[in-house]
């Protein structure tokens, strides 16, 4: 494994750590590279499945990124990490998408740039976790508590809700505790 590569992939969000045994070089390097949902999304199934060879049941965290929660998206990136974490504590095991969120930033940025604030970059998530959420390998759905002020986390409960696989909550205060 190439550690430049793994490390730029950490050092690029300030607070992750190295991505874990089942990314690959070439999974960092297109992480690296690119920002368009669809190609990111072929990265995430890969690793998806090699986690769900490894591990069961798998879980996915929703909660605001870039609208919503906290109001400013380092903060709710800080609570997803949090939440994530806490998850796995728990016993499960985890999609980590934090590290697709420095390609997201770059795509939201490009899409800003094209038009403006007024429309939502959507593609993330019909292009990446939608169809990470139709795959079937996620059992639970953990929401992180003001996930209905996101309009993505809603659009991504909404559809989890649809598969009729169980959504459990967090709140803030259980991820506050855990971090201290």
């Amino acid at each position: 494994m190439n550690i430049t590569t793994r490390e730029s992939l950490v050092s690029e969000s300030g607070f992750l750590e190295q991505p874990p045994h089942y990314w690959t070089q070439s999974d960092c390097e297109i992480v690296l590279q690119n920002h368009q949902p669809g190609i990111l999304y072929q990265v995430a199934m890969r690793i998806v499945n090699r986690i769900h060879q490894c591990a069961s049941p798998l879980c996915l965290v929703v909660g605001p990124v870039t609208t919503g929660g906290l109001g400013h998206s380092e903060e709710n990136l800080k609570v997803l990490a949090g939440a994530i974490e806490l998850v796995r504590y728990k016993g499960y095991a985890v999609f980590n998408q934090l590290y697709f969120e420095l390609a997201f930033k770059r795509y939201v940025e490009d899409f800003r740039e094209k038009f403006g604030d007024e429309k939502y970059p959507s593609e993330i998530i019909t292009n990446f976790y939608l169809p990470l959420i139709d795959n079937g390998r996620f059992v639970y759905c953990y929401t992180i508590e003001g996930w209905e002020t996101s309009i993505g986390a809603r659009m991504k409960y909404e559809h989890f809700q649809k598969t009729g696989r169980e959504i459990r909550n967090i709140d803030l205060l259980q991820i506050r505790q855990y971090l201290a």
